[in-house]
């Protein structure tokens, strides 16, 4: 069981607990930026989204983004994993990030790492 499975977290560093929504904006301001992102958080389409387009503002060209609950095989989408995957697909069709690689660890559980696309145009990006 996820005991926090319906508050958005990350982990970042040390660790990042709260809303991302309003954590990565704040922690952006500090003008720190990371190597790792590590996203487990809301399994919305729109929350992963948003983790995913917010944590750019804390990365440099050499962070890499790893990606939770991402599943490639469609008939093992299922609600935990469908929105996080769907998210991330539409980001690496946009260009907006380059995906490096992807691990399955069984079915319907999988990640997906990569790095953010610094030449993109991020003000085609809706949130």
């Amino acid at each position: 069981h996820y005991p926090l499975r319906r508050q958005r977290q990350m982990c970042i560093r040390d660790s990042l607990y709260g809303d991302s929504k309003k954590t990565v904006p704040e922690l952006a301001k500090s003008n720190n930026f990371y190597d790792l992102i590590f996203i487990d958080g809301g399994h919305s389409y729109e929350d992963a989204y948003q983790d995913i387009i917010n944590s750019k503002k804390i990365s440099n060209k050499k962070t890499l983004i790893i990606v939770d609950d991402i599943e490639k095989t469609l008939n093992q989408q299922f609600e935990h994993n469908i929105g996080p995957t769907n998210a991330w697909n539409k980001l690496v069709e946009m260009k907006f990030i380059n995906e490096t690689d992807y691990i399955k660890f069984a079915p319907s559980r999988g990640m997906t790492l990569g790095e953010y696309n610094f030449d993109f145009d991020d003000s085609k990006i809706i949130l």
